[in-house]
């Protein structure tokens, strides 16, 4: 009886160390060291079995050197571009339109391109083409110190643009006649403002801002200058 108990015994041990040392199914991993271990079966301990497969050792994507070439290629394209220099801006003069000398006030009344008509005697006529007519009104600050004064048209006048070309005078037309409202002798000034128109040719488009310089003995020494914005000439 006791023989039979203990071989029963026997068989049922190994029985349970055969189903606890059976094959083992293992999934596919990668170790610490980068070797990639596929999917396998680990035999029992002791059965002697064959050692898992292994393939190679995984290496990282090689990386790109750094190269001259590629850094200045990833500058240029992150470079928003050469800078561009300012516009220089064009400062523009003061414009002088009002000139007090020795008691005399001079004040620029209009200027603009127009076809003015010209005076002989008795008779008038207008111009056939335009000019640039710029009238000025002289008068006297303090009136108890007479001056005469006939007119500024004269070989003296002088009118240059902003480029510094000179803009032709006229003081008479072909068949001297002159323009309308200009004093023919002189004439004692007051403070009432007294007209006097000059005539020159028209300035060209680029002219810009003009400067009139007047030159009478009476205002010294230097002429006065006049500096007439563009956006003044209509």
């Amino acid at each position: 009886m006791l023989r039979t108990t203990l071989a029963a015994l026997h068989f049922f041990a190994c029985c349970c160390v055969a189903v606890a040392s059976g094959p083992v199914q293992v999934k596919s991993y990668v170790r610490k060291d980068g070797t990639l271990v596929k999917a396998h079966t680990r035999a029992a301990p002791g059965s002697g079995g064959s050692n898992p497969p292994v393939n190679a050792r995984v290496a990282p994507p090689p990386i790109a050197p750094r190269t001259e070439a590629r850094t200045d290629s990833r500058i240029a394209a992150r470079s928003p571009g050469p800078r561009s220099e300012p516009k220089p801006v064009a400062i523009r003069p003061p414009a002088v339109t009002h000139v007090q000398r020795n008691n005399v006030v001079i004040d620029l009344r209009s200027a603009g391109i127009a076809r003015p008509r010209f005076v002989s005697g008795t008779k008038s006529k207008f111009a056939t083409r335009k000019y640039l007519v710029i009238e000025l009104a002289v008068s006297l600050d303090d009136a108890t110190k007479p001056v005469k004064f006939r007119t500024f048209a004269g070989p003296k006048v002088k009118l240059t643009d902003g480029r510094g070309r000179v803009i032709k005078h006229i003081e008479t037309d072909e068949e001297g006649y002159s323009p309308d409202g200009r004093n023919t002798e002189a004439r004692e000034l007051s403070r009432a403002k007294h007209a006097d128109p000059l005539v020159f040719e028209l300035p060209e488009e680029d002219a810009g801002d003009l400067t009139l310089e007047l030159d009478w003995d009476y205002l010294g020494e230097s002429p006065v200058e006049m500096v007439i914005p563009s956006p003044m000439i209509k």
